[in-house]
């Protein structure tokens, strides 16, 4: 008999802050499909990541769990509570996840109740997720701090779940060839021209090798400067066909050539296929997949765009960059700019740093635009009627509105302030003005789809009396990445509706661009939080603080002479780390 819960679309979109969407009043048109879908949604206007950056986003989107709960985000969705996979295919769901990103695999557990699990992202990208996480690891090894036997101890699950997980993607993207090969043949996944088998052994040989002597081989591979090119992904570079080695070679020089006469076009030719699945191809495999769904189980299919990330390249095919003054145009942008600005690394001058802004902004028209084609296909076929869609970013983006680029783990509310959609049969419009965060998604997915709610997830309906109640929210992370609770400073943020404090246990050495000090900002005169209002003695901060106490109470890994510490006055590395 079919099952008579209705389908779940769930599309997630890379580093989309809120601010330039026009559905949250952006002046430029640059997400029309979303004001259209808003139009029968649920619409979040406070909705906020809990941290700023994907890889701790993540545990909060599909496990509804805070970022350092459950030992931190370096686990992925290992020992936190049941994803939304599982819970969708326990209650007789048939799962789609098309990962696009390396963070959302097996190498981070979150294949838990996937039916059909797609890999579309890069193998050597498996390599940096292990080194993200052994980062801290290795410094502080390289730095006197443990042995070559802690590390190889600390090192040895990490490590394992690597070569295992790339013998995984091996067998996958040989089996997802054929089928996919289709929707996918502009984008670097499938032009790698890998020997899957050559990539098998090495792994296995590197695996035998750290366990006939883990100390040896942590010293061996994990040197100071550790680069995560030269380790494995060094040795399979090879192990691809002789015809794409030569090809890659000639392509190599005539772009050499080109530079000397037109830098601008060689740089472009460089990004031709894109560092990540194109939108577009990525829009037609869903359609592909929602029209050959035939079993009686409804779906979930979830999948997550890139084109927002940098850089930011919008555009279909190899020849994009082609097409990206359309796109520019179509939002209300000069069309005659220099692209190549889009893969420069980093804007130089104010000229520069406009383009890099409108190019975004035209990257977010391009996802729109692919989001629209799932919609119309939807309508189409009439499962639109019977199809639960929700909608949401990761985390925001900055765009040089404090020094920097991209996301890199500050809670200004350009990087956590982020579009939050539901639709579901029969709903109507509804602009929800409480404080949301991305862990209140799945379970309002769960409650519109009528499927049971998981008791450990942490996030509520956003409909319910208890969100509407919320007076403030806590995000959490580390800088610089992994979750190194006893060698790194907490990074948090309280946000209320009217102010947004940035609050850190201590500067992070790497931290190149935060103020050495707290900051608050009124975020009702000063929504560029330009202007930084902290004083101990203002009074929101007691409040704030007694948040963050609170929240820093609930991690094991955070001693209550280290709280203490942080609150007695301004922490320094040195005394913190000596009250942990």
């Amino acid at each position: 008999m079919a099952n008579s819960h209705p389908n779940v679309l769930f599309l997630s979109v890379d580093a989309l802050r809120a601010d330039r969407t026009s559905l949250h009043g952006y002046p430029h048109n640059t997400t029309p499909n979303l004001v259209r879908l808003a139009k029968r949604a649920i619409v979040c206007d406070q909705a906020s990541s809990l941290a700023a950056f994907t890889q701790p986003s993540y545990p909060s989107l599909l496990t509804s769990s805070r970022p350092l709960s459950c030992g931190g985000y370096d686990h992925g969705a290992f020992g936190r509570p049941a994803t939304a996979f599982e819970a969708f295919h326990n209650a007789g769901y048939e799962t789609y996840a098309f990962s696009t990103f390396q963070w959302i695999s097996r190498i981070a557990g979150y294949d838990r109740g996937i039916d059909h699990e797609i890999y579309l992202f890069v193998l050597n990208t498996l390599v940096g997720v292990a080194s993200v996480i052994l980062r801290n690891q290795i410094e502080h090894f390289r730095d006197g701090g443990i042995d070559a036997e802690q590390l190889a101890q600390e090192s040895e699950p990490h490590l394992l779940r690597l070569f295992d997980t790339v013998r995984f993607y091996c067998k996958r993207i040989d089996a997802q060839s054929a089928n996919d090969m289709s929707e996918f043949e502009n984008s670097q996944i499938y032009n790698e021209s890998y020997d899957y088998k050559k990539i098998q052994r090495i792994v296995d040989a590197h695996q035998n090798e750290f366990l006939k002597n883990k100390a040896a081989y942590v010293q061996r591979y994990f040197p100071k400067p550790f680069v995560a090119n030269e380790w494995l992904g060094m040795e399979w570079r090879y192990a691809r066909s002789n015809t794409k080695l030569i090809r890659e070679a000639f392509f190599r020089a005539s772009n050499t050539v080109m530079r000397t006469f037109d830098s601008s076009r060689a740089q472009l030719r460089e990004m031709a296929l894109k560092r990540y699945v194109d939108g577009g191809e990525l829009a037609d495999r869903l359609i592909r997949a929602i029209r050959e769904h035939s079993t009686d189980k409804p779906f979930f299919i979830w999948t997550h765009f890139l084109d927002t990330h940098v850089p930011y390249c919008p555009g279909r095919g190899r020849d994009w960059y082609r097409k990206t003054p359309d796109y520019l145009e179509a939002v209300g942008h000069n069309r005659d700019q220099d692209i190549a600005v889009a893969v420069c690394g980093r804007p130089q001058t104010p000229e520069q740093w406009k383009t890099w802004s409108d190019l975004y902004d035209a990257s977010v028209y391009y996802v729109d635009e692919q989001i629209g084609r799932i919609l119309d296909m939807l309508d189409e076929t009439g499962l639109s009627e019977n199809t639960i869609i929700a909608l949401c970013g990761d985390h925001g983006e900055e765009l040089g509105d404090h020094g920097d680029i991209s996301h890199h783990f500050r809670f200004y509310s350009h990087n956590v302030h982020v579009p939050m959609m539901i639709a579901a049969p029969g709903m109507t419009n509804l602009r929800v003005s409480a404080l949301t965060t991305l862990m209140d998604l799945v379970p309002t997915m769960a409650n519109a789809a009528g499927i049971p709610m998981v008791p450990e997830w942490e996030g509520e309906d956003i409909t319910s009396a208890s969100v509407s109640e919320r007076s403030q929210v806590v995000l959490e992370s580390f800088h610089g990445g992994s979750c190194a609770f006893d060698i790194k400073p907490v990074y948090m943020a309280v946000r209320d509706g009217r102010y947004n404090y940035l609050w850190k246990e201590y500067l992070d050495p790497s931290d190149r661009y935060s103020a050495d000090t707290h900051e608050l900002y009124d975020t009702t005169v000063d929504r560029a939080e330009k202007n930084n209002i902290y004083d101990p003695n203002h009074p929101a901060v007691s409040a704030f603080d007694e948040a963050i106490k609170k929240r820093l109470t609930a991690i094991p890994e955070i001693s209550s002479e280290r709280i203490e510490v942080a609150f007695t006055g301004h922490a320094s590395k040195k005394t913190t780390l000596a009250a942990s």
